[in-house]
């Protein structure tokens, strides 16, 4: 299989997604892994971690998500980032100023953890955004219609 990175995408000769959100979820990972003494450090607030959290590690992972094909397989393993890239399943992980573990704050706190659903909302987004778009190339990809004069159908009979 012939790949190659464009602006951050992975792109594969079969067109499909796989390859790409295997990199995002590794680039995630590389985030959280990076920022491990932070999820385990006293002085840094929880308001503070929930911010790196969705700025460092989910951005990273949901970089180019509207354009993904997901099939089963790929939910699952975005569910399976989800439950890794919520610091609320490591019970060590606590808030500096109420000495609480961080999930149960999170839950509290009202954050949502659902990067599936995160990432579908995106999609629909982007595709209501291209809707909207007059004289457009992706949406003439999208409807499945084409530029130009001639109708479908038989050609018309002069006489």
């Amino acid at each position: 299989m012939s790949t190659f990175t464009y602006l951050g995408a992975v792109i594969t000769d079969d067109t499909e997604c796989v390859e790409d959100i295997k990199n995002r979820i590794a680039k995630g990972r590389g985030a959280l892994t990076a920022l491990k003494s932070i999820w385990k450090s006293r002085g840094v607030s929880m308001s503070t971690k929930v911010r790196l959290l969705n700025t460092l590690a989910w951005s990273a992972m949901t970089h180019g998500c509207e354009s993904w094909t997901i099939n089963k397989r790929d939910e699952e393993r975005m569910r399976a980032f989800n439950m890794l890239g919520t610091p609320a399943h490591s019970t060590h992980v606590m808030d500096s100023q109420t000495h609480k573990p961080l999930g149960s704050l999170l839950e509290k706190a009202g954050v949502d953890r659902s990067l599936l659903e995160a990432i579908k909302k995106r999609k629909l987004t982007y595709f209501g955004h291209t809707m909207w778009k007059h004289d457009s190339l992706e949406k003439d990809i999208i409807t499945g219609t084409l530029r130009g004069k001639r109708a479908r159908g038989r050609k018309k009979k002069n006489g």
